[in-house]
């Protein structure tokens, strides 16, 4: 009768063992890599859902702030006071049956004089809603501007008493260089934006994230941040390789 190789049915006890923990630990590892996964996309689209109902109720809210006149004036105070410089000589311009185009017409409705400005060859002008929520970003953006030898600056620092929007387009005319701040879509900032790309200038957009960027915007030159560091970073790396570059 042949013996029994006990040492040899142990090995291969062993190594059969090792084999399905292997697999087994290679399963467990899957299914929660798995389970990760679907975590992540599950949060993804609950996010999705409550920025979706968000803006929804910012829309409303919006749209029922806005139905007080006091209140829409308020909010668009910078569109109101532009239309009011260019109705003063709209009437000349309806008599007219020919097409004409002065395209700096609106700038000397305002009262502006192209000849009495100076450019400021070092300055930043930042569109940004004058709101406190804000002021962390501005100063992010003016700390990161001042390590290119950049001076950021925004329309109320320097605001004289009279039209605020003739001194905002001023600063735009004399700076070189144009950051807008378009988180919440603000309308002050999209207008004055429109301004200075009529204007020709170097702009650049900064949003906490595309859905903050309006569609008609999304082809521009849009520098998405994650964080205030983040937007410090990307600021002073964005004016170091254009300055480097002229």
């Amino acid at each position: 009768m042949l013996g029994f190789d006990f040492a040899k049915f142990g090995m291969i006890a062993a190594l059969v063992s090792i084999v399905v923990s292997g697999a087994s630990l290679a399963c467990i590892l899957y299914f929660k890599r798995s389970k990760t996964s679907y975590n992540h996309e599950a949060r993804r689209v609950e996010l999705d859902i409550l920025r979706s109902s968000f803006e929804e109720k910012i829309h409303d809210l919006t749209q029922r702030m806005q139905k007080d006149p006091r209140r829409w004036r308020e909010v668009n105070h910078l569109i109101l006071e532009g239309s009011a410089a260019e109705s003063s000589s709209s009437s000349e311009a309806a008599t007219k049956p020919v097409l004409s185009l002065n395209p700096y017409r609106f700038i000397e409705d305002l009262g502006i004089d192209f000849n009495s400005l100076a450019a400021i060859e070092n300055q930043v002008f930042v569109l940004t809603p004058f709101h406190s929520m804000y002021e962390e970003t501005y100063d992010t953006i003016r700390d990161a501007c001042s390590m290119n030898a950049l001076k950021a600056v925004r329309g109320d620092e320097a605001f004289r008493v009279g039209n605020i929007l003739k001194h905002v387009i001023e600063q735009i005319i004399v700076s070189p260089y144009i950051i807008a701040n378009i988180n919440g879509r603000n309308p002050n900032v999209h207008y004055e934006l429109g301004i200075a790309h009529c204007l020709g200038k170097n702009i650049l957009l900064v949003s906490e994230g595309i859905d903050e960027v309006a569609f008609d915007l999304q082809g521009e030159r849009v520098l998405i941040y994650r964080n205030q560091e983040d937007l410090s970073n990307k600021v002073y790396i964005y004016y170091t390789k254009l300055l480097k570059g002229k």
